[in-house]
């Protein structure tokens, strides 16, 4: 697992600029702009990844890919308006190439990437238990987030206060759970 761990943190081989392309950087096959496997970066592959490290204990890891993955995501959909199949790891735009409004498996990067991995919300519908890893520095909500078929929640963190250091968090729920916060 170490090697591995290296290989994602070497600005070489995997520490591109739009984190974790499918092929290391300094293989001959390598393209700046993705072109497909040999170097894009896709959102299926990124979350079998973060799942992995998450699975071993490298919260911080998977939180600052991660970060730097939906960050990306979400500067080009500004630029395009589109979600994109796949995203060069070089030059802050899609990949080429990459088919446009591709909500499919792009829709990972915004969902479930964002609000498991940035946000920090783990839930365990079965168990009636969320835990919310606070590692995100700045505010966010998220509105009617279903629960499985329970019901919904509104969650609303707000920044550390200056005075007392903590984070503030408001949880609504139309059920009853446990919460846990870290």
């Amino acid at each position: 697992m170490q090697s591995f761990i290296a290989h994602l943190d070497d600005e070489r081989s995997f520490k591109r600029p739009h984190r974790i392309p499918t092929m290391s950087a300094d293989c001959e096959h390598y393209t700046d702009n993705g072109d497909y496997w040999r170097g894009g970066v896709w959102a299926p592959t990124n979350y079998m990844v973060l799942k992995g490290l998450e699975k071993h204990g490298y919260h911080d890891l998977a939180f600052d890919i991660a970060l730097n993955h939906v960050q990306h995501v979400a500067n080009i959909f500004d630029e395009t308006g589109t979600i994109w199949e796949n995203y060069s790891p070089e030059l802050g735009r899609q990949g080429i190439p990459a088919k446009s409004d591709f909500v499919g498996w792009g829709g990972l990067s915004l969902v479930s990437i964002l609000i498991e991995f940035v946000f920090g919300i783990k839930m365990d519908v079965p168990n009636r238990s969320l835990t919310i890893h606070l590692k995100l520095d700045d505010a966010f909500s998220l509105k009617g987030l279903k629960f499985g078929n329970l019901g919904s929640l509104d969650i609303d963190v707000l920044p550390a206060s200056k005075a007392t250091g903590a984070e503030r968090v408001r949880i609504s729920a139309d059920f009853p759970l446990e919460i846990v916060i870290y």
